[in-house]
């Protein structure tokens, strides 16, 4: 069976037993390319019990924002039915959490992830380069020419 859904169900037990908390914190995994909430990851236990990873939520965070921007995709459906099935009381199933209210939030917060994310290769880049070279590595935050 699909390793995905058999971390699901591992994990299972811990997601079904997360509360609603209305205020909970959007942001983004850029690896999911999905928005997700603070209160739809389970606490410590879960994360040293049994080795819990965001990696098994990512093909749901990425459905539910593919239906927030109208454009969802079958190949995550059957992890997002199967997620209904073993802990239909996650908070990520909430009907508001895929209004197409969160679209706008969602461009926002993947373009400033991209961005961080190219600006830390710059830094990488240019300390790659200084390295190889004569000058001294740039500081995270120094401006270089």
């Amino acid at each position: 069976m699909n390793d995905i859904i058999e971390k699901m169900k591992i994990f299972a037990p811990w997601l079904d037993r997360l509360q609603f908390d209305p205020h909970s914190r959007v942001s983004i995994d850029l690896f999911a390319g999905g928005l997700v909430w603070s209160d739809e990851r389970p606490d410590l236990e879960a994360v040293v019990e049994a080795g819990f990873s965001l990696a098994c939520l990512r093909p749901l965070l990425r459905y539910r924002t593919l239906l927030i921007l109208g454009r969802p995709e079958e190949r995550f459906r059957q992890y997002w039915d199967e997620g209904q099935r073993l802990f239909p009381h996650w908070p990520g199933f909430l009907a508001e959490r895929r209004e197409t209210k969160w679209a706008e939030t969602y461009e926002t917060l993947n373009e400033k992830g991209i961005r961080s994310f190219e600006e830390a290769d710059e830094i990488f880049e240019r300390r790659k380069r200084s390295l190889n070279g004569s000058a001294r590595p740039a500081k995270i935050g120094e401006q270089t020419n």
